[in-house]
């Protein structure tokens, strides 16, 4: 069971990234679906750190 919640901030957008005050970059985009299947509405969602 995934119980993690990610609090990412599109502000919108379906591909783009974000770096705070720390310098920790995050990267985000939005995933298609397979084929025919539209998906869940997921972002895929990367987390550099410094």
């Amino acid at each position: 069971m995934l119980d993690e919640i990610f609090p990412l901030q599109t502000e919108g957008k379906t591909i783009g990234h974000s770096m705070d005050a720390s310098g920790t970059v995050v990267g985000f985009a939005l995933t298609p679906g397979y084929e025919t299947y539209r998906g869940l509405g997921w972002y895929g969602v990367l987390v550099q750190r410094r």
